[in-house]
């Protein structure tokens, strides 16, 4: 498990030790939170996940936001930040989902 803290680094890349990382706009909420895992689907995410709202081709997973939050995500990664934000959760927002993050 890792602190949100620990994924930022100071040239505004989140880094995840396997490879992942990701350009950020802003963050809301705090940065201390523990990450148990990372997911782009929704119904797998667990307690203490990252969720990132991927933009695909047939779904947006920004309409799953609210789904990975009830799974117990307790951080949000999105292109648009929703209109309600929910207490407890931090959300990283993102110029572009599609090509921001880099798996490698």
């Amino acid at each position: 498990m890792k602190l949100l803290t620990e994924l930022l680094n100071i040239n505004t890349k989140l880094i995840e030790s396997n490879g992942f990382s990701l350009d950020y706009v802003k963050i809301i909420g705090e940065s201390d939170v523990k990450i148990k895992s990372i997911h782009f689907d929704s119904s797998k995410v667990v307690k203490s996940s990252l969720f990132i709202a991927n933009k695909g081709v047939k779904n947006d997973g920004h309409n799953y936001i609210m789904d990975a939050i009830s799974a117990g995500a307790s951080v949000i990664v999105c292109e648009n930040l929703p209109l309600d934000i929910v207490p407890g959760v931090t959300y990283v927002q993102v110029p572009e989902n599609t090509s921001s993050y880099a798996l490698g």
